[in-house]
């Protein structure tokens, strides 16, 4: 079996895939706090840290496959996949945080900053990757040479800035 074709299986099944991946933080959380209860804090905390790693090995997978697919197979799964799939691995990660926090609270907050500032920082690279591919020679054209240095200092000064917060 292909990566393509688990992937038209799972879409083939989509409303099943997607109702197990919707309660799945909600039993990770259920288990954590289970255990938690039964005084075993640190499976506990192990549940729940899985819980954030399902969830931001998802996103990635994700991301990869988007790359994947755009760049290699000529596909856009942007239109051609179902949102719920799209949406799914972003719920997942999002739901292990709050899990976590839900579960823990107060307990190994300086790990959650630093994680957010790196998600914060991937974030701005992401969206500075998109500015790039879109601006190429137009923003020399446009704005002028200066105008151009001025933007690429403004966004090594706000790189500085983000690094910065996280470490």
């Amino acid at each position: 079996m292909t990566a393509a074709d688990l992937y038209f299986s799972l879409a083939a099944q989509s409303t099943l895939v997607s109702i197990a991946l919707l309660f799945l933080p909600g039993l990770i959380g259920w288990l954590a706090y289970a255990l938690q209860l039964a005084g075993r804090q640190g499976p506990s905390q192990q549940v729940a840290n899985g819980g954030i790693v399902i969830g931001l090995v998802s996103v990635v997978i994700e991301v990869l496959a988007i790359v994947y697919a755009v760049g290699v197979a000529d596909a856009n799964p942007i239109t051609d996949a179902p949102a719920v799939f799209l949406a799914i691995p972003i719920y997942l990660a999002a739901a292990g945080f709050v899990v976590e926090r839900l579960v823990h609270p107060g307990e190994q907050e300086e790990i959650r900053q630093r994680i957010r500032g790196f998600l914060i920082v991937g974030a701005t690279l992401a969206v500075l990757t998109g500015i790039f591919s879109v601006l190429r020679i137009y923003m020399i054209v446009f704005s002028g040479m200066i105008g151009f240095v001025l933007f690429i200092l403004a966004l090594i000064a706000l790189s500085y800035v983000m690094i910065r917060r996280v470490v």
